[in-house]
């Protein structure tokens, strides 16, 4: 899709520009938040260019923890 591709090359030039001129002055210049920044970051050295796509989808980054494996456990032997 044009529009997610559009969007995806945006956020990677966002990072591109952050490394290259700082960060503080990039999220100015946008008008980014910080969190969505650094979440943006993070989604990229973790799984590339998909990890800012949210169109992929990645099961395999889906950690449950103990305690939420037994409640999903408990709540199918009731049904």
């Amino acid at each position: 899709m044009v529009l997610l591709d559009g969007l995806l090359s945006r956020k990677l030039e966002l990072l591109d520009e952050a490394k290259a001129y700082g960060v503080k002055v990039t999220l100015a210049k946008y008008d980014v938040y910080p969190a969505t920044y650094y979440y943006w970051k993070n989604q990229y050295q973790a799984d590339g260019a998909d990890g800012l796509d949210h169109s992929v989808a990645r099961g395999s980054t889906l950690k449950l923890k103990p305690h939420q494996e037994c409640r999903g456990l408990e709540v199918l032997k009731r049904a």
